[in-house]
Order: C-alpha cells, then sequence, then structure tokens
C-alpha cells in the first residue's frame, strides 16, 4: 500500500552529532548508562517541541520521519547506530499525554499505524554541500468530515 507522503516540513537540528548517549554503541552498554540516554533524550524531545512549533507542525493523520546527519567528512559511519536519536525525535513528534514526556502530539503514538521512521541516512561531502543534522517530517492531514 502507497501513502501520500503528505506536506513536507524540515527541522534543522541544533546537533553536529548524535548525543553519545543516543549513538547505538553507547546506548546498548559500551560506556553509556540509562541516566545519560534519559537526559539526552529528553533534550532531544525537548527541542524537537520547540523547533516544531517554529516550523507549525500541523496535527496530522499519518507522519513520515527521516533523520539525515551531514559530517561534513569522509570518516566511515554506521547508519543504524543513529536510530535511537531518531527514536528519540519520533517521541517529541508523538508524545506528551504523561506529566514527564514532553511532545507535541501531532500523532496518538509514535507506532506504525501512525508514524513510518525512514532508515536514518548519513550523507558524504560529495553528497551535500551542508553540514549538520535534519529531520525530514511528512505530514497527512486529518481528513475534514463534511456533512
Amino acid at each position: 500500500m502507497t501513502r501520500d507522503l503528505g506536506e513536507h516540513y524540515q527541522l534543522v537540528l541544533p546537533y553536529d552529532r548524535p548525543p553519545a548517549a543516543l549513538w547505538a554503541n553507547q546506548a546498548s552498554g559500551k560506556g553509556g548508562h540509562w541516566g545519560g540516554r534519559s537526559k539526552d533524550s529528553r533534550q532531544v524531545r525537548s527541542d524537537i517541541v520547540f523547533l516544531g512549533r517554529q516550523a507549525r507542525l500541523p496535527k496530522a493523520s499519518f507522519l513520515t520521519v527521516r533523520l539525515t546527519w551531514a559530517p561534513g567528512d569522509k570518516r566511515r559511519r554506521d547508519e543504524d547506530n543513529m536510530w535511537p536519536f531518531l527514536k528519540a525525535c519520533c517521541d517529541g513528534l508523538a508524545r506528551g499525554k504523561r506529566k514527564d514526556w514532553v511532545g507535541l502530539e501531532l500523532v496518538p503514538d509514535d507506532t506504525p499505524q501512525y508514524m513510518r521512521k525512514l532508515a536514518p541516512r548519513i550523507l558524504a561531502p560529495e553528497q551535500t554541500p551542508l553540514v549538520g543534522m535534519w529531520l525530514d517530517v511528512w505530514a497527512v492531514p486529518i481528513p475534514v468530515e463534511v456533512s
């Protein structure tokens, strides 16, 4: 089944690189601690809420999300390590019902019913002149019922 991706928004993230605690190699026990991961996740969710409000992201029936990092060099990096960071970004788009979770509540949850997460990507310098991180969000509008 193919879906119309909807309206495109791009959030330029205030990071040169993913926070260490949200890099999968660190988060999985190779030097990472749950306290650091929790703190970094909370900060990322907060940043997404701020940027999403600035971009005037609308509530949606479905979101498609893709995280891109252009580090500006040719060092080898594994895109799979970016999934914990993407997860925190998606939580910032969806969550918000609990008092201790900050989120935009654009969709009820970040499950496949409401959100499609495209694999994170890392772009080499020859692929883009840009350096930094950004989150592309495509929002399918909530259908308006006509009576």
